[in-house]
């Protein structure tokens, strides 16, 4: 009776634990940087750093100076070439607003969630997830 009573308590302490889910600093999944190509007239191409992308919008550092509302093509490993607005200019790089066909909607979507340890992929940090937890609740009783 007694070892029932344990195992149905370790049970429901594993099924609460898989129920918490753990805040997310940022919304936008990350990507690491890389090289993509742009291509601000015919026949030429710069290359600059692309650190952030989003089915909507992709974020360079490092090329050519741009200037709000110029049109160019962005030339993506993996997802093609596709036309681009830049939309603001910062100190650390400038967002572009990407126009892509279906296809390449659907590469970015591959290249942002399928990746190992990327967000919508299986990996879970049960200690952390406990200690995170436990961690809350004493902040909250003191």
């Amino acid at each position: 009776m007694l070892f029932w009573t344990i195992y149905n308590l370790v049970v429901l302490a594993f099924a609460m634990a898989v129920c918490v889910e753990v805040p997310r600093a940022k919304t936008v999944p990350e990507i690491e940087p890389e090289r993509a190509r742009l291509h601000l007239a015919p026949g030429s191409e710069v290359s600059a750093w692309l650190v952030r992308l989003t089915q909507d919008e992709a974020w360079v550092r490092g090329g050519p100076d741009l200037v709000e509302g110029s049109q160019l093509t962005l030339d993506i490993d993996g997802i093609g070439t596709m036309p681009a607005t830049v939309l603001r200019l910062r100190p650390r790089g400038a967002a572009l607003a990407i126009r892509p066909d279906a296809s390449q909607r659907n590469r970015i979507v591959v290249k942002l969630h399928t990746r190992a340890g990327r967000h919508g992929t299986t990996r879970l940090d049960v200690g952390g997830i406990i200690s995170g937890f436990l961690r809350r609740m004493i902040r909250k009783t003191g």
